[in-house]
């Protein structure tokens, strides 16, 4: 996009642990150069990594089978989604209107001066059918002057009528100079602060909340609610389990201002096992899971067109929808407590693999 600089702002403050202010500005000059299709291809595999992060260290132990009891965890969880080798490069066929200096070099070929501008013109006002291609977000660099190192945008060519006489303008590609804006990082991580509490008839919550929060003015209010319920059904199997087995149900939402907003979900079937006592024990966990995760993108799209020596700004709104690509989880993790402090980790197995951890008081 030619101007994208809010949506950066955001991922400035969704990953607090993966930017600092030049790399969130770093993205936004990248999102600049980039249509709204292109854009989708670019930030799928950070919006699916962020939507597997949000479905991750939900559960560390299965409530206990007892009628009533205290048993509360607070703290905060962090994830991380590794990038895999997946989702490195795209190649999508959209519209496209060029910017100025983009027509006028597609254009450059054409000698009369006066059918030349026009042609200039018709490229920044018609839109075209083009081919994006190059690195997501996340793509790796290859060896200088790959055109996999950049992203690029194909144009066929197209003949032109202009006062009576036909002008071909030849095949060109626009070089954006566009790489992976996330090509050094191995992991995309997020955190954020939870609490569990129960017990009644085998039941408890979870609640992931942020109040809403003005941390960067432009970006608006950040904020993020989430719950789940996860109930002990080892009580109601009349053969005696090994392990304590729960279902569970796991949803939250985060929404930064009128511009994005992500919801995640997560229901399916986790087991524990408590070796040790009270003040001094570690528990195995695991959990079998399936998920789905959107990030909605609102943003403005502005730009600057030039036609007859007359500049004209444009401010248009796009809106699009992310969906995350992990639909089924297997969750392995051990838990250690240690007077009243817990600690867990744990490693998830998707077609996006996650790595949860947390630290917190246990009761």
């Amino acid at each position: 996009m030619r101007k994208f600089d809010k949506f950066a702002v955001i991922l400035f403050c969704v990953f607090p642990l993966l930017f600092t202010s030049s790399r969130a500005q770093d993205l936004s000059e990248t999102l600049k150069k980039l249509s709204n299709l292109a854009a989708q291809s670019y930030l799928k595999p950070v919006s699916s990594g962020f939507g597997a992060n949000l479905n991750t260290s939900w559960s560390n132990r299965v409530p206990s089978s007892k009628l009533l009891g205290v048993d509360i965890q607070l703290g905060v969880v962090g994830m991380g989604t590794f990038i895999s080798d997946d989702n490195q490069n795209f190649a999508v066929q959209g519209q496209y209107s060029f910017t100025y200096s983009q027509a006028a070099k597609i254009a450059a070929g054409v000698s009369n001066t006066s059918a030349r501008n026009a042609i200039i013109s018709q490229l920044q006002t018609d839109k075209y059918n083009v081919t994006f291609s190059g690195p997501t977000s996340t793509g790796k660099e290859y060896k200088a002057g790959d055109d996999k190192s950049e992203v690029l945008i194909d144009f066929s060519g197209k003949t032109f009528n202009v006062n009576g006489t036909n002008y071909t303008v030849s095949p060109y590609t626009v070089h954006t100079g566009i790489g992976g804006a996330l090509k050094d990082m191995s992991m995309l991580p997020t955190a954020c602060p939870q609490m569990t509490i129960g017990t009644v008839y085998g039941t408890q919550a979870t609640i992931r909340f942020l109040p809403k929060v003005n941390i960067i003015k432009e970006a608006g209010d950040l904020s993020l609610l989430g719950f789940g319920l996860q109930h002990n059904i080892s009580q109601w199997i009349p053969v005696p389990m090994p392990v304590d087995v729960a279902v569970g149900f796991f949803t939250q939402k985060l929404k930064v201002g009128d511009i994005l907003e992500s919801k995640s979900s997560e229901y399916g079937l986790y087991a524990s096992k408590t070796f040790g006592y009270y003040l001094l024990n570690v528990t195995p966990y695991a959990g079998f899971s399936f998920q789905n995760a959107t990030t909605t993108v609102n943003y403005t799209y502005e730009y600057d067109t030039s036609v007859g020596g007359v500049t004209e700004h444009h401010a248009d709104k796009i809106s699009f929808d992310l969906d995350g690509e992990n639909t089924a989880k297997l969750t392995l993790g051990l838990a250690f407590k240690l007077s009243y402090i817990n600690i867990n980790v744990d490693y998830n197995i998707a077609k996006q693999k996650t790595i949860g951890a947390g630290v917190g008081l246990i009761f």
